[in-house]
């Protein structure tokens, strides 16, 4: 994508040789206008807007692939980071409310069966 591919006046994105080898106008969000100007302002690309290597040329499928890829394994690991801390703060947490007295710790037992009461009835 190319920064000139950008109206921001028109609020759309064009697209160059699409599906079907057709140039088409996609709806450009305010929010999405905003990301992207901050992004632009940072990076400064003169021709692309997302540069490949070399700079001269687009970001390739591949490319773009791994960069989601990427992105994608850092916020599962990430996930599973925070989800190990909930589990041991809560188990703390549980076990400060029970040594305290405040509640009563819970027992896993089977209930006892009365004699002569079985699965079948009396």
């Amino acid at each position: 994508m190319k920064v000139t591919d950008i109206d921001s006046g028109r609020m759309c994105i064009r697209v160059e040789q699409g599906k079907g080898a057709k140039d088409r106008y996609l709806p450009l969000s305010p929010r999405l206008l905003v990301h992207l100007r901050e992004y632009w302002r940072r990076c400064r690309t003169p021709l692309w807007l997302f540069p490949g290597h070399p700079s001269d040329r687009p970001l390739s499928r591949h490319g773009a692939s791994h960069i989601y890829a990427t992105a994608k394994a850092k916020v599962t690991s990430l996930k599973a980071i925070f989800a190990d801390q909930c589990a041991r703060t809560m188990a703390y947490a549980y076990d400060q409310t029970t040594l305290a007295g405040r509640t009563q710790p819970c027992r896993h037992k089977k209930p006892r069966r009365m004699a002569g009461f079985g699965r079948k009835g009396i």
